[in-house]
């Protein structure tokens, strides 16, 4: 199978899952400064990605696209053909969960997924783009000008993003429709409206928390394992 193929099977597998129900889905989502793009994204209640390998990939920047990832995302997970699975268990930490596609498309799970916390407000704010990013700065009173890493830093001690999963959803809503399951239709909501709804104020002096993990307050399910 190919990524393409993979992922649009996997699509369909969470859609069909309970975790699936009202999420929304975004494919090949930039993270990281634009360095490093998810295959698949799941945001309903946290944010969920996963990375793809196919029988056409190599497992070469496996071990520094999961260290990316979970600074970003609350659950993290492979999804790797057969061949690649001894490579996946011995680079994957031991919060990433691993799916398996056998030879005929099943997907299978291999441990599931834990979920992580600690994100800081310098990582979400990279989600938005140099207009949106000025904009959030603007509604604060903060000056605008500059370029892209300044403009961060300058967000960096502004706030922190609570409700990340309505974070995803907006930029979602402003990409052509994704698979959704029993999701009401609605207009694309603002990425600096969200921003404002869900962010609180820390001090310029904040930095970043430990991250800890800790098992998913629900049992793993073979539906999703997000």
């Amino acid at each position: 199978m190919t990524e393409v193929e993979i992922r649009n099977a996997l699509q369909a597998r969470l859609a069909a899952s309970p975790q699936g129900v009202g999420a929304a889905f975004i494919a090949e989502l930039f993270v990281d400064g634009f360095s490093r793009r998810a295959d698949l994204v799941m945001a309903n209640g946290k944010l969920a990605a996963f990375e793809i390998k196919s029988d056409r990939d190599s497992l070469d920047r496996l071990e520094g696209q999961l260290q990316s990832y979970l600074r970003f995302f609350e659950q993290v997970s492979v999804v790797c053909a057969e061949r690649h699975l001894p490579g996946v268990l011995a680079t994957a930490p031991a919060e990433v969960g691993v799916l398996r596609v056998a030879a005929n498309g099943e997907i299978r799970s291999v441990r599931p997924a834990l979920t992580v916390q600690g994100h800081t407000a310098r990582e979400w704010v990279t989600f938005l783009p140099v207009d949106e990013l000025r904009a959030l700065l603007r509604s604060t009173g903060l000056p605008v000008s500059g370029s892209r890493d300044i403009l961060l830093t300058r967000a960096d001690g502004l706030a922190y993003l609570k409700r990340r999963d309505e974070r995803i959803a907006a930029i979602a809503a402003r990409r052509p429709a994704a698979h959704r399951r029993s999701s009401p239709p609605s207009s694309a909501p603002s990425m600096v409206g969200h921003l404002g709804a869900f962010l609180s104020a820390l001090p310029p002096s904040m930095t970043a928390t430990p991250r800890l993990v800790r098992h998913s307050s629900k049992p793993p399910s073979s539906s999703s394992n997000s």
